[in-house]
């Protein structure tokens, strides 16, 4: 509500109380405010309790803080290989992690490939369209022999690491 009163300092319209056909006719909504059209120095100065105001307002969310705190990627690593009870399942979950990744590039460059195809992306649509038949047309089973044998050799590389 305060930002009514930069309105009226502005010696714009008031629009509290007045009519509907009033708050129309003024098109307000259309050019904005007349200060606006002035140089930012020349503006009207908002009142202090326009910032206490909003903080009492239950509609304006505080700003959250988050603090993430990253391991040293080993640890990641080790963690994640005593997680899982034998070598088999270990095997299956990075044979998934890794087609995940697979996936997860294949559609990246082909969204690539659709917004270059389409004048670089200004058909946002016809992109998005594209991508949605892309993502229902694979069939991203369960790994195959295939995948656990490479999973295998990313868990553990012939001839080991110097690590």
């Amino acid at each position: 509500m305060e930002i009514c009163g930069i309105l009226q300092q502005s010696s714009g319209p008031r629009f509290r109380g007045c009519t509907v056909e009033a708050f129309l006719k003024a098109n307000i909504w259309l050019s904005g405010p007349e200060f606006l059209l002035r140089p930012e120095d020349a503006w009207p100065i908002a009142p202090d309790s326009f910032n206490q105001s909003l903080v009492k307002d239950p509609e304006v969310k505080e700003a959250a803080l988050f603090t993430v705190v990253t391991e040293n990627a080993e640890d990641v690593v080790l963690k994640f290989i005593e997680h899982y009870s034998d070598w088999h399942r270990l095997k299956r979950a990075v044979a998934w992690m890794i087609k995940l990744k697979n996936t997860m590039k294949l559609l990246s460059q082909k969204r690539k490939e659709f917004a270059s195809s389409d004048g670089l992306g200004k058909d946002k649509k016809n992109v998005q369209r594209r991508m949605a038949e892309l993502t229902a047309s694979l069939c991203v089973g369960r790994p195959s022999l295939d995948d656990i044998v490479d999973a295998e050799s990313e868990i553990a590389p012939a001839g080991g690491s110097s690590g």
